[in-house]
């Protein structure tokens, strides 16, 4: 391995991904934080009220049909139980793991070449 190869820089391509995907990462985990304080305090808040009285403004129905659609229902079911804070953080993620493969990708390409 020759000195020029461990001493070089990583591209400039590269640097711009990784910074954009952090900076996008630490965004996403500041609009997380703030959206599950804003979710906390509405729970509270419906908490605090009267519970509604009256007919669902949606009424299940039976459909008709032969479709079985139980894994939508069920992928349905998985994401109405994620919160958007929830949602927001797993974004978050997403934007560092594709820094961190970037920064990889980077570090072993100068040293190959």
């Amino acid at each position: 391995m020759n000195a020029s190869a461990a001493s070089s820089s990583p591209s400039g391509a590269i640097i711009a991904v990784v910074a954009f995907c952090l900076t996008m990462s630490g965004v996403c985990l500041a609009a997380s934080i703030i959206w599950g304080i804003l979710e906390y305090r509405l729970l509270n808040a419906q908490r605090a009220s009267k519970p509604a009285v009256g007919r669902p403004v949606t009424p299940v129905q039976e459909q008709a049909g032969t479709v079985d659609l139980s894994g939508l229902a069920k992928l349905a079911g998985a994401l109405e139980k994620l919160t958007l804070s929830g949602r927001l953080l797993v974004v978050s993620l997403g934007f560092a793991l594709i820094a961190a493969v970037a920064a990889g990708t980077g570090s072993i390409a100068s040293a190959v070449s």
